[in-house]
């Protein structure tokens, strides 16, 4: 899971620096999966509730 490659993949020379920095790149990576996995949760959740709202509909007319 690396989103941020351009940030990420440099010589890593055993410097403080370095090291930060990759701490700050995994760090953002994990930002990201995090709002990656809300936002696909609430995609889901959207959907499963169109479908239930689809087949009450449906039950009614019948």
């Amino acid at each position: 899971a690396t989103f941020y490659p351009h940030k990420c993949s440099y010589n890593l020379q055993k410097t403080n620096k370095v090291q930060e920095d990759k701490n700050i790149c995994n760090y953002l990576n994990d930002i990201n999966i995090n709002i990656f996995s809300v936002v696909l949760y609430l995609v889901t959740l959207q959907v499963i509730n169109k479908n239930k709202m689809y087949n009450i509909r449906r039950t009614r007319e019948v």
